[in-house]
C-alpha cells in the first residue's frame, strides 16, 4: 500500500479561523513553499469559509481571494492547491475567478442533508478542468446509510472525491469506520476524511478512515484549526509513514516548518470545556454566539444548552430552539442546597496552615518554587523582582504574593543591602527564569544592587523601580481618561519622582499644580519641569496644600512628609476625586475616613502592568542586541538589521540571526527606503527568496 494515502494540508484554510482569517499572501507563499518542499502534494488555502466569504461578510480576511490565488499560482510547481467553497457564500463567478489562475482543485462543502445544492458548482468546476471534492459537512447528522445515499446521488455528477467531515469532532473511530465503509461501498470515487480534535481523536479517527479505505486525509500544522483543531500534519505524517501508506514526506522539514512558522501563532493550550462539550454533543461551533446569548439571558450553563439543542438538531441551532431549551433549563433548575453541609471554598479561601518559623531563605525558596510551578503550568516566564527598600533594612523580606498577569508570573523580594542580592541569587538561580533587580542608588547603599554576583542560569535584568512607579501612576491616570480642558491635576511633592510625574502629565496638555513644599522649593520645582518640557506647559505652584486641592479631580501624593494630606485637604477636593497615594504615610487616617465618606477614592498605584511592560522592553532590547542587530550577507548581498546603519544599497532585514522578512533598502544616511527600490530591486528579490527558504530549512 506504499503511497496509497495522500495528506491534504489545510493549515491556510481551516487554520485561518485561529488567526481571525489574517493569513497574508506572504504567509501563503512561505507555508505552501515549505509544504511542497516537505513533500505534501495537496494544499488548501484561503478564507476558512471559502471563496467569496469576505465579500459575503463572513469575516474580513487579510487579503482578497484573488491575492491568495495569485500567491499560490506564482509559487507552487509540483504540489496541487485549491480552495473551499460553500454554495450560498461562494458564487459560480468565484469558480470562474479561480479558473483564471489555473487552480487545480476545489472543495465544495454543504451540510450532508443538502448535497443537491452542490450540483451546479460541481458542473461549473468540472467544465473548467478542476478536480472536485464534495465535503459532506456534519456527516454525523445522518446515519451511515443515509449519508451513503446522499453521496451516491451526488457522485453521479462526476465529482472526483467524496469527503466524510466530522465537523464537531464528535465521532469515535468505530463511527468513522462504519461511515467510511458505507461511502466506499456506495460510490465509485475516492473517499476523503476531514476530522476535528475536540475529543482528541482526530489522529485515531483519521487512521480508522485510512484503514477503511479513505485515500485523502486532511490535517493542519500543529493541529491549528477551528474549534478543537484538526489532526496535526506532522504527527499524522509520522504515523502514516510508520504504517508505510504514505510516501515522499520529509518529516524533519515538516516539523521545522510547523515549529517555526505555525507554533508561534497558537494562542492557547489545554482542553477547552466548550470544545469538549461540542465534541460530545455533535455541536458546530459556528452557532456558539447564539448559545452564549440565550445561556446568559436565562442564567444557565452553556454546556447544558449545547447538549439540549443537539438532542433536537445537530445541523443547526435556530434561535427559537435555543431559546426554548435555555428557558426549560431555567424553569427546571434545582433549588440551592440548605442542608447545613460545608460551604464550597474557592481556591483563594484555602489558606495553608503555618507549620513553623519562617526565615527569609525558606520563604524565598517557597516563592521561587511557586513561581516555577505556576509559570510552567501557564506557559509563561517566571520572574523574581528584587526591590530596594525605601529605607535601610537589616533583614530582607520575600513576599508570598505571586501575580500572574500581563504575560509573566512575578514574585518579589525587598532588600536593604547589595549583599542581600547575592543571597537571592544563591537561592533562586536556575529555579526562576529571570531576576529583575532594582539598581537605583539609595542614600543608604554603597553601590547599586545589580553590581554583585551574577546568576549562572537565570537571566538578570536591571531597572529603576522609581521610574516604573511614576510610569504606573501616569498610565493609570491616562486610563481614567481625565479631560485636559476641565480637569486640574495636583502633584504633591518636589522630589525626583514627583517632578517626573508632573512633567509627564503636563506634556499631555493638563493643567498641573505643584504643592506640598515651601514657595521657594516649589519655584525651583516648576523651573525644573519647564526646563525639561517639550514646548510650553500649564504649570502652577501653591504652597497651601488645601488651596491647591480645591475642586481638583486627581491628586497625586509623591512626598514622604508624614500626614501632609489631612482632613482640610480632602474636604477641598472634588466629590468624585481620585487620590493616588504613591507614598505610604502621607495620608492621615482621619483624612482617608473623611474622604471615603465624601466619595473620594484613594488608590495605591498598581505597578503590575508597568512592570510587565518594563520586562518586555528589557527582554526585547537584549534580544535585539544579541540576535537581531548586526551586519552580514544573504545570498551574497550585504544586509543589516536591528538598527545598524548600512551603506547605500544594503538590504535591511528584521534580524541577522534569524531573518524572517525584508524591511527595505538602506539609503546610506541612516534611513530606510521601504518601496520603489529601483536599481536595488534585484537585490531585494534575491534576499527575500533566501529568507523565505530559510524560514523552514
Amino acid at each position: 500500500m506504499t503511497g496509497a494515502v495522500r495528506i491534504l494540508d489545510c493549515t491556510l484554510r481551516d487554520g485561518s479561523y485561529v488567526v481571525d482569517f489574517q493569513f497574508t499572501p506572504d504567509d501563503v507563499i512561505v507555508l505552501i513553499q515549505g509544504l511542497e518542499e516537505a513533500g505534501v502534494d495537496l494544499i488548501e488555502i484561503g478564507h476558512g469559509l471559502g471563496l467569496g466569504a469576505s465579500a459575503a461578510g463572513k469575516g474580513a480576511a487579510a487579503a482578497s481571494d484573488e491575492e491568495y490565488l495569485d500567491a499560490a499560482a506564482g509559487t507552487l510547481g509540483r504540489a496541487a492547491w485549491g480552495m473551499f467553497l460553500i454554495p450560498g457564500i461562494g458564487q459560480l463567478t468565484d469558480i470562474d475567478l479561480a479558473a483564471r489562475y489555473r487552480m487545480p482543485f476545489i472543495r465544495i462543502g454543504s451540510n450532508a442533508r443538502d448535497v443537491e445544492e452542490t450540483r451546479p458548482f460541481i458542473d461549473r468546476a468540472k467544465s473548467l478542468g478542476m478536480s472536485v471534492s464534495v465535503n459532506l459537512m456534519k456527516s454525523y447528522g445522518l446515519s451511515p446509510g443515509e449519508l451513503a445515499a446522499q453521496a451516491a446521488s451526488i457522485s453521479r455528477s462526476a465529482c472526483d472525491v467524496i469527503t466524510l467531515v466530522d465537523s464537531a469532532g464528535t465521532m469515535l473511530p468505530s463511527d468513522v469506520r462504519e461511515y467510511t465503509r458505507a461511502l466506499r461501498d456506495s460510490v465509485g470515487v475516492q473517499i476523503g476524511f476531514h476530522g476535528h480534535d475536540n475529543l482528541r481523536l482526530a489522529i485515531a479517527n483519521t487512521l480508522a478512515a485510512v484503514d477503511s479505505g479513505a485515500a485523502i486525509v486532511d490535517s493542519t500544522l500543529q493541529g491549528i484549526g477551528r474549534s478543537g483543531g484538526n489532526a496535526a500534519s506532522e504527527i499524522l505524517a509520522a504515523v502514516l509513514k510508520r504504517q508505510n501508506v504514505v510516501a515522499g514526506i520529509d518529516l524533519y522539514r515538516l516539523m521545522d516548518l510547523s515549529d517555526r512558522v505555525v507554533r508561534p501563532m497558537l494562542r492557547s493550550k489545554g482542553v477547552d470545556p466548550i470544545d469538549l462539550t461540542a465534541g460530545l454533543a455533535g455541536f458546530h461551533s459556528s452557532y456558539l454566539t447564539t448559545i452564549l446569548q440565550y445561556a446568559a439571558r436565562y442564567d444557565v450553563d452553556v454546556r447544558d444548552v449545547i447538549e439540549g439543542v443537539c438532542e433536537v438538531d445537530r445541523f443547526a441551532a435556530p434561535p427559537a430552539l435555543v431559546d426554548q431549551v435555555a428557558r426549560q433549563l431555567a424553569e427546571h433548575r434545582p433549588p440551592p442546597r440548605h442542608d447545613g453541609g460545608p460551604p464550597r471554598l474557592s481556591r483563594a479561601q484555602v489558606v495553608p496552615a503555618d507549620t513553623g518559623e519562617r526565615t527569609f531563605h525558606t520563604t524565598l525558596a517557597k516563592v521561587a518554587a511557586t513561581l516555577r510551578t505556576r509559570a510552567r503550568k501557564a506557559g509563561l516566564p517566571s520572574v523574581l523582582n528584587v526591590v530596594a527598600a525605601s529605607t535601610a533594612i537589616e533583614e530582607p523580606v520575600a513576599s508570598a504574593f505571586v501575580q500572574e498577569q500581563f504575560g509573566f508570573v512575578i514574585g518579589s523580594a525587598e532588600v536593604g543591602r547589595a549583599a542581600h542580592v547575592d543571597a537571592v541569587v544563591d537561592c533562586v538561580d536556575g529555579i526562576v527564569d529571570a531576576l529583575l533587580v532594582d539598581s537605583e542608588m539609595k542614600p543608604y547603599l554603597d553601590h547599586p544592587l545589580g553590581s554583585g554576583r551574577r546568576p549562572r542560569v537565570t537571566s538578570l535584568y536591571s531597572y529603576k523601580d522609581s521610574d516604573v512607579w511614576v510610569r504606573a501612576v501616569v498610565q493609570q491616570i491616562d486610563a481614567i481618561g481625565p479631560s485636559a480642558e476641565q480637569d486640574r491635576i495636583v502633584v504633591c511633592g518636589t522630589g525626583s519622582s514627583a517632578l517626573k510625574c508632573a512633567l509627564a502629565i503636563a506634556e499631555r496638555g493638563f493643567h498641573v499644580t505643584l504643592t506640598g513644599e515651601s514657595s521657594e522649593t516649589l519655584a525651583r520645582g516648576t523651573d525644573t519641569v519647564r526646563a525639561m518640557a517639550l514646548g510650553s506647559v500649564i504649570l502652577a505652584a501653591e504652597p497651601d496644600t488645601a488651596m491647591a486641592a480645591r475642586s481638583a479631580r486627581l491628586f497625586v501624593v509623591f512626598t514622604d512628609r508624614l500626614g501632609i494630606v489631612d482632613q482640610r485637604v480632602v474636604q477641598a477636593l472634588a466629590p468624585d476625586a481620585i487620590v493616588f497615594v504613591a507614598r505610604v504615610g502621607s495620608m492621615r487616617p482621619d483624612a482617608i475616613e473623611e474622604g471615603i465618606n465624601r466619595g473620594v477614592r484613594f488608590v495605591r498605584p498598581d505597578m503590575r502592568a508597568a512592570l510587565a511592560a518594563e520586562l518586555h522592553a528589557l527582554i526585547g532590547a537584549r534580544r535585539l542586541v544579541t540576535e537581531m542587530m548586526g551586519r552580514s550577507e544573504i545570498a551574497g548581498v550585504p544586509v543589516v538589521a536591528g538598527g545598524c546603519v548600512g551603506r547605500r544599497g544594503d538590504v535591511v532585514v528584521d534580524s541577522i540571526a534569524r531573518p524572517l522578512q525584508v524591511v527595505g533598502i538602506a539609503d546610506g544616511c541612516g534611513t530606510v527606503i521601504y518601496e520603489g527600490f529601483g536599481e536595488f530591486a534585484e537585490r531585494v528579490s534575491m534576499v527575500q527568496a533566501a529568507v523565505w527558504r530559510n524560514r523552514f530549512v
